[in-house]
């Protein structure tokens, strides 16, 4: 079988031409991906930093409520990172208005597909609005039970009495019955006594109504009936 002669001066030609045009690439791309990563790395710190200011600008503050404060953070947050994002697309060389574009024409079916997380933001919003409860409260509510930690975008923090960490999105508090416990000042509360029966009621209560009267704790106005 006979062979077909190899020109090595156009082989060596075109190989140098490859690789001319294979660092023309890396270095025209390669550095917009470089930068594009630096500006996620940096948007992502600034992101966290900004969060952290808030909380710690506005903790110097005692009459701001904190739930309000860990909110504000928390949107703060996204906003950046949603700025660094199109900085990264524009760093890459995407024109940003066709993205704007693209994504209102999308906006219908990224809203369809995500009504649920949409629905957690938009009761964020209702609940900072109509504050049914603050940072510090004890709060019963979508079948569980802790004192408010924190409150953002989508989600409430709580603690249980126990100490664990509950994470409940904010649909399903705001879609839910909400029995703020500590929501006012002072409250009944209601304790059974077991007597015998042969015991005499009238020194039973007596006996309850001298230890009620003797506890700093009970206010004695409004009276409240012992039976």
């Amino acid at each position: 079988m006979d062979q077909i002669p190899v020109n090595s001066a156009q082989l060596e030609r075109q190989l140098s031409q490859a690789v001319e045009t294979a660092m023309a690439v890396v270095a025209t791309y390669g550095l917009r991906v470089l930068g594009a990563i630096a500006i996620l790395i940096l948007g992502w710190i600034a992101a966290g930093i900004a969060q952290k200011e808030i909380l710690r600008g506005f903790g110097r503050f005692k009459g701001v409520d904190q739930t309000i404060v860990t909110f504000t953070a928390s949107i703060a947050k996204y906003a950046v990172l949603t700025f660094t994002i199109i900085a990264v697309l524009s760093s890459v060389g995407v024109q940003t208005t066709s993205f704007v574009a693209v994504v209102g024409a999308m906006g219908l079916a990224i809203g369809l597909a995500l009504q649920g997380t949409l629905n957690h933001v938009a009761s964020g919003v209702l609940l900072i609005v109509f504050r049914p409860f603050r940072v510090g409260d004890v709060v019963e509510t979508a079948g569980v039970a802790g004192t408010v930690k924190a409150m953002t975008l989508f989600t409430t923090e709580l603690a249980s009495a126990d100490n664990v960490k509950i994470v409940v999105p904010n649909g399903a508090i705001l879609g839910g019955v909400i029995k703020n416990v500590t929501g006012h000042g002072t409250r009944r509360i209601d304790i059974d006594v077991p007597v015998a029966h042969s015991s005499d009621i009238s020194k039973v209560l007596d006996i309850a109504r001298g230890l009620v009267v003797k506890d700093s704790r009970i206010w004695l106005t409004p009276r409240l009936p012992l039976l």
